[in-house]
């Protein structure tokens, strides 16, 4: 079963979010490069161009989200990221199905 992780980000003004969208862009490349990753989706909102979605897809949970934690771009991206948004960033976790 695919796990799945969304996170919801809102950048601070327009300068941040260009900034916050080059990080994802990178952030995309090199997490899909993770043998767990299945895919790594990052979206702007059409008409609120500070939120941002990201739509993670993994083979297996727990092995995951360990292997992307220790991504070594996953310390660089908790350390940038930080000062270029307002608020948290929620976390969701999901089960993925499809036609079965």
């Amino acid at each position: 079963m695919v796990f799945v992780v969304t996170a919801s980000i809102r950048a601070k003004d327009l300068a941040a979010a260009e900034k916050v969208k080059e990080l994802l862009r990178t952030a995309s490349t090199e997490y899909e490069k993770d043998d767990e990753t299945i895919a790594w989706h990052v979206m702007q909102h059409t008409k609120d161009t500070l939120k941002f979605l990201i739509v993670e897809r993994y083979k297996n949970g727990k092995s995951a989200l360990k292997q992307h934690t220790s991504n070594p771009f996953f310390k660089v991206f908790r350390e940038v990221l930080p000062p270029l948004i307002d608020g948290d960033v929620p976390l969701e976790y999901f089960h993925e199905f499809s036609k079965l």
